[in-house]
């Protein structure tokens, strides 16, 4: 899936019910926050109406990798990204 805003991803299997992508197997998605990686997620897109993907929150699971553009490297277990404040 790609769109005209700042994230892409990529996954072995995705569900998208309107509000939310659910991604499991191989995830890789490119955000304006790094490069995320891991074995399964959920976008929770904005409120706002639009058809972009514009996630309001990233909830990554298993495996976690975020390199960030300075080329830090964090990695868990899980992940919670709230996509206003990028934390």
């Amino acid at each position: 899936v790609h769109a005209a805003s700042k994230t892409s991803i990529e996954t072995d299997n995705a569900d998208y019910d309107g509000n939310q992508i659910r991604m499991q197997g191989a995830v890789y998605i490119q955000h304006e926050f790094g490069n995320l990686t891991c074995d399964k997620g959920v976008l929770v897109m904005k409120e706002d109406g639009q058809s972009r993907l514009d996630p309001d929150r990233i909830f990554l699971y298993g495996s976690v990798k975020v390199v960030l553009h300075d080329g830090s490297i964090l990695t868990s277990e899980e992940a919670d990204i709230n996509c206003q404040t990028l934390e």
